[in-house]
């Protein structure tokens, strides 16, 4: 018989209700994986030895749960656990695949199917109890074996015979629950090794262990009557064999540690690696030589961290300052040469020391960077070059641009005039690059007023992508990240490079308006009702036209010959009522939230396995606290700084993406500037309480063309002060707010961006674009260029501004 091994108490509780808690906000559906052999030539080889497997995985009606992955020792209690599996399997930690949580609802299930004979060993713990007879349990119908949810208790079986081979035996499955959801965790040992683990043994006492009393897990039996635990003696715990359902002794207690015992002192635990510091590992001057001979680039840095000894107590991580401070120790390992040759000589020296020093980090080797500026000695803080080197990856897309770009041919070639601008832009990116977005998946046309405006970008742009809605991205529009030279929209070849950031959806924070002639008077799409009475007037996007009127419940046809500004105006499907995400928070309505997270995961990973390395939250025009929330459920937060995951491998942004436009050209008594300074300082708060944010990416800027209103930024246009019908080039005219007219407004906003710093000076805003178009959406003539292709003064403005914010050089027109 197959060698199964049931373990009651293998979780605790609150381990229990700790995967349960990080796996919320992560769930994508639950695909069904199938082995690949593949030579190294690419050929199929069956099962030889020389062949490599790879898991292919796909949705399948066979399986309807809910899954979330997990990264290895994600939270230090996943770490304990993990190494708690791999005592019980008797297996390396290193053949350990990466865990999955999965979630049963009423009626979903996992019909028979066996888990691989590449997978040794499986181990299923199940996190939750069903009511009576809600069913739910995990069958093994060849063995006639089933077994019903129990929190926190482990079933392990083999999936391969002593000899290799499948053990078609242990086909199971996972029968729907009638009632409740049933959570549980899938462990799966893989044949190869699937991660590499560097862990220290540290102890921790008896009292901070899962403790399970043997005595509690059952009664009635003694030894030898086939009731009874048999706990291997050896200091490495291979298996609890159950050979009946209860058992029962008297003495002794089982310490899932690296120690069992009667009366154990101490077990112990494998926890991260302690990293100590070494005082004086690199001197002031060999720091300051390291620094002027590099450039900070995005993609990698030469960096050398100083750390304390082992010797010194608190193993506190040194901070860049503190390590200024320090002078060469006459005891540290001295190599022959100077500078880079030299302290990275001293850095193979220590780590060959092992013992003294536990860790150290040094990456050698100086690479050409794209980023504009050389640091120096001269110029720069040794502070403030060690942060900046830490967090290279940290890039800046400075100052972008969206909209129709004059005298950009389909060849790339491009006029002087706007080659001008793109110079004065790409210099305030750390890329090198100018940013380009346009509410889509890459560049296309627009009818505007008559005009067929093409989207041409050159080899000097990056372009960002945006899943506008909240369903799932297309994947066959999704360009891969770091493509260059793909196909737009039109199916024309556009020479710019694709971004590695996905922006999320447009402005789903508030209802917003159709556009053209009905633009901030129609607030909602029309109802199946308004539609069969004939009561649904359709707007029209030309806003050219006479104004137009909805229904009288504020009601349109947007769809057929317009658009709406934002996501939130439209309903959707899974969430109850009408227009549910602005309001997606405050609702209460759960089966909403996770179909928008369940969207949003399902979408991530597709962006993720096309090379996407950030993701942005919605691009939201009021909320910041919406962006906020969005995080916390994307990311599994559930304290500041504590959440489950922090990067798009789990669907979580790292990114604030927001709108932001002032009123009526008079920014100051309309609160305009008030405004951006408190959306800004929102964010620093953010990136303060969950340090994995980067920072704001504020892809539309610009001014409305109408009165202020409390409710949504959408408003009817020409009805403020200073309409742009009375204004000859439909701009904001010189007054006394803006005495430059927009060019002012510019100027100000970036004396707001450039002092918009986190408490430890972290920069806030990441990428800014201004709104290059001319009274779309209610907005002013914002246009950066004139009609002929020249920069106007507003254009600038703009390249003087972002200039000045990046410090990218003198700027002159």
């Amino acid at each position: 018989d197959p060698k199964m091994v049931a373990v009651p108490q293998f979780l605790s509780l609150a381990e229990c209700q700790h995967l349960i808690d990080i796996s919320e906000g992560n769930w994508i559906r639950s695909l069904v994986g199938k082995l690949v052999d593949e030579n190294e030539n690419g050929s199929k080889e069956g099962d030889t030895p020389q062949s490599r497997s790879k898991i292919q995985s796909s949705a399948a009606t066979t399986r309807t749960s809910s899954s979330c992955m997990l990264r290895p020792a994600q939270t230090a209690i996943l770490q304990r656990i993990e190494n708690r599996l791999a005592r019980l399997a008797n297996l390396s930690v290193e053949h350990l695949e990466r865990l999955v949580i999965v979630r049963y609802s009423p009626g979903q299930q996992f019909t028979e199917h066996h888990d691989g004979k590449f997978r040794p060993i499986t181990v299923f713990v199940y996190l939750n109890e069903l009511p009576e007879g809600a069913e739910g349990d995990t069958i093994f119908p060849v063995l006639g074996l089933s077994f019903v949810p129990r929190a926190g208790c482990a079933v392990m079986w083999p999936n391969a015979q002593p000899d290799g081979k499948e053990d078609s035996r242990m086909v199971h499955a996972g029968r729907p629950p009638l009632t409740g959801v049933k959570y549980g965790i899938n462990c799966f040992f893989n044949a190869d090794q699937k991660q590499q683990v560097q862990m220290s043994t540290v102890n921790i006492s008896v009292e901070e262990s899962h403790r399970v009393e043997i005595a509690s897990l059952g009664g009635g039996g003694g030894a030898g009557n086939g009731k009874t635990f048999v706990i291997d003696s050896e200091p490495n715990l291979r298996a609890v064999l159950v050979s009946g359902v209860s058992c029962s002794t008297d003495a002794v207690s089982v310490f899932w540690g690296q120690r069992i015992a009667a009366k154990p002192e101490q077990s112990s635990w494998m926890q991260p690696p302690v990293m100590p510091k070494v005082p004086g590992f690199a001197s002031f001057e060999e720091a300051m030589h390291l620094a002027a001979e590099m450039r900070w680039g995005p993609e990698s840095v030469p960096i050398a961290m100083a750390m304390a000894s082992d010797s010194e107590a608190g193993n506190q991580l040194l901070r860049p300052d503190t390590c200024a401070k320090f002078h060469m120790d006459a005891e540290a390992p001295h190599q022959a040469g100077s500078g880079p040759t030299k302290v990275a000589s001293r850095c193979r020296t220590a780590i060959a020391l092992g013992t003294a020093i536990t860790a150290l980090a040094c990456v050698a080797g100086v690479l050409e960077s794209r980023f504009p500026r050389p640091l120096s000695s001269g110029a720069a803080d040794i502070k403030d070059v060690l942060v900046s080197l830490a967090d290279a990856d940290d890039r800046n897309w400075g100052c972008g641009l969206l909209g129709f770009l004059p005298g950009i041919s389909q060849d790339g070639t491009v006029a002087a005039e706007t080659q001008r601008m793109i110079d004065v832009l790409k210099r305030t990116s750390s890329l090198n690059k100018v940013s380009y977005w346009n509410w889509n998946t890459a560049p296309q046309t627009n009818v505007v007023r008559d005009k067929t405006l093409v989207e041409r970008i050159s080899k000097d742009f990056v372009f960002m992508p945006e899943q506008w809605g909240a369903g799932i991205v297309s994947e066959e529009y999704l360009r891969p990240a770091g493509s260059s030279d793909f196909l737009d929209s039109n199916g024309q070849i556009c020479h710019s490079e694709m971004a590695d950031i996905l922006l999320g959806s447009n402005e789903p924070d508030i209802e917003g308006s159709c556009m053209g002639n009905m633009f901030g008077k129609c607030a909602r799409s029309c109802s199946p009702a308004a539609v069969a009475a004939g009561d649904c007037p359709a707007a029209l996007a030309d806003d050219r036209l006479p104004p137009a009127s909805p229904n009288s419940q504020g009601e349109c046809n947007c769809w057929q010959f317009s658009h709406a500004t934002g996501v939130g105006f439209w309903d959707l499907a899974g969430c109850a009522g009408v227009q549910p995400l602005p309001g997606l928070w405050e609702t209460g309505d759960l089966a909403c939230v996770n179909t928008v997270m369940d969207n949003w995961k399902r979408t991530a990973a597709i962006a993720v396995a096309k090379g996407y390395k950030y993701l942005s939250t919605p691009l939201v025009a009021v909320k910041i606290d919406y962006a906020e929330k969005f995080i916390e459920k994307a990311c599994g937060c559930t304290a500041p700084g504590v959440c489950s995951c922090t990067d798009a491998s789990c669907g979580c942004p790292v990114y604030v993406g927001f709108h932001f436009y002032a009123y009526d050209c008079r920014p100051e008594d309309t609160g305009g500037y008030g405004s951006f300074k408190d959306k800004l300082q929102a964010v620093a708060r953010i990136m303060e309480k969950y340090p994995f944010v980067k920072g704001a990416i504020i892809n539309e800027v610009g001014m409305l063309n109408c009165d202020t209103t409390d409710k949504d930024p959408i408003c009817v246009p020409d009805s403020g002060r200073f309409p742009a019908s009375k204004d000859p080039s439909h701009s904001c005219p010189s007054n006394e707010q803006l005495p430059n007219g927009l060019a002012t407004f510019i100027e100000k906003l970036f004396d707001i961006v450039s002092a918009a710093k986190t408490k430890d000076g972290r920069e806030v805003v990441k990428a800014f674009s201004w709104f290059n178009n001319d009274q779309d959406g209610g907005t002013y003539n914002l246009r950066l260029f004139d009609e002929d292709g020249r920069v106007n003064k507003v254009g600038e403005a703009y390249m003087k501004a972002c200039s000045k914010w990046r410090g990218a050089g003198q700027y002159s027109a």
